[in-house]
């Protein structure tokens, strides 16, 4: 579907990796059992034009780029209906010339399609560069999908899941890892499951589950800006796991503006 609802949780806790094996082990949730357990790695790099027309519109363009397949996703800024659960367009399409254009076409930047070459490169970001458009956010996110069927439906499979994300973001030679769950729906009747999973995942995780208002574009913007105000330190080289407290500062930071983009840096 082209419209994506979700709720987002983030770990809190000195152990985040404990956490987030307590749900993986889980058989089952309230009324819902774990049908099925996935487990993927996803490459995604964001891209913008050099003078942030789609982050001033709170737009985004993501390469994600999987074992099996590479996919071109546009979105559009979310909707917050309530802490941590979220509304908002994001059309994904696999890489071609064609879907391409498309979603250029959708973003606004259709005069971009007129420098496409005239056979796109094997190399997606040689042909994105010569597109004027620029690398914003580059990371990697180790997913473990977890499908869910309902009891009460005898068992039959339910339009929602639940995603476990552990992220690493590259800042400064060095890695940050955020540990993040989010229970999506997968179609336009999955908002009611997603708000009762969000309910029940943090009843069984209570203190250290708790919603979370930011995308993982955002909270990395702001995980950058922290490290080079010098008010994160992240050694290079070396993996830095966000404590509590700091994900208490980047909440409070991305709180006092209303939208981040490539220009406040």
């Amino acid at each position: 579907m082209s419209t994506e609802i979700e709720s987002k949780l983030i770990i809190q806790s000195d152990h985040p990796a404990s956490v987030m094996k307590r749900i993986t082990n889980l058989t089952g949730i309230g009324p819902y059992s774990i049908r099925e357990k996935h487990t993927q790695i996803m490459h995604d790099i964001y891209l913008d034009t050099h003078d942030n027309q789609m982050s001033l519109r709170k737009e985004a363009l993501r390469l994600r780029e999987t074992r099996e397949s590479l996919w071109l996703c546009f979105k559009r800024a979310e909707t917050v209906h309530a802490p941590g659960v979220f509304e908002r367009f994001e059309l994904e399409r696999l890489w071609s010339r064609q879907n391409l254009e498309e979603l250029l076409e959708i973003a606004g930047l259709k005069h971009s399609i007129k420098r496409l070459p005239g056979i796109i490169s094997r190399d997606p970001l040689e042909t994105l560069a010569a597109l004027n458009l620029c690398i914003i956010q580059d990371r990697q996110t180790s997913r473990t999908l977890l499908m869910l069927s309902d009891h009460t439906r005898h068992g039959r499979s339910i339009p929602a899941e639940i995603a476990l994300d552990r992220v690493s973001y590259r800042i400064e030679g060095g890695t940050v890892l955020h540990f993040e769950v989010e229970v999506e729906a997968c179609d336009d009747s999955g908002l009611h499951h997603v708000s009762a999973v969000t309910r029940l995942l943090k009843n069984y995780c209570a203190p250290n589950l708790v919603p979370w208002n930011h995308n993982k574009l955002i909270t990395g913007f702001a995980l950058e800006h922290l490290t080079r105000k010098g008010v994160l330190f992240v050694p290079k080289d070396r993996v830095t796991l966000l404590s509590p407290d700091a994900y208490t500062t980047v909440n409070s930071l991305l709180a006092e503006r209303e939208h981040w983009d490539r220009s406040f840096f």
